[in-house]
């Protein structure tokens, strides 16, 4: 992570519709690096496309209980829980600087 930031939004994609497929992301700081399970940023509602093409979380409500402040230098890593048909996944995550 470049900077300090917050996280708005998180947005998932997959290569094709209908399956499931399950994303973690875990964060740390550089000198704990490599980040564990322990440091998950979604503890409940862990990022999640089921049935569709695509799937956001995004605002208070849809991001509750999450790790959303992220400091530069911090280390993020995406893990691959579980999947079923779908074989790509697209996490794109949307900061903002000040919020």
């Amino acid at each position: 992570v470049p900077f300090d930031c917050k996280l708005n939004y998180v947005n998932l994609f997959s290569d094709q519709s209908g399956g499931s497929i399950f994303a973690g992301i875990w964060r740390d700081s550089f000198g704990n690096y490599p980040p564990t399970s322990g440091d998950t940023i979604a503890p409940s509602g862990v990022p999640l496309i089921s049935g569709a093409i695509r799937n956001s979380y995004s605002g208070t409500a849809a991001l509750s209980g999450w790790t959303t402040a992220f400091r530069k230098g911090d280390v993020l890593k995406f893990v691959l829980h579980s999947g079923a048909t779908m074989t790509r996944v697209t996490v794109a995550l949307q900061v903002g600087v000040g919020d």
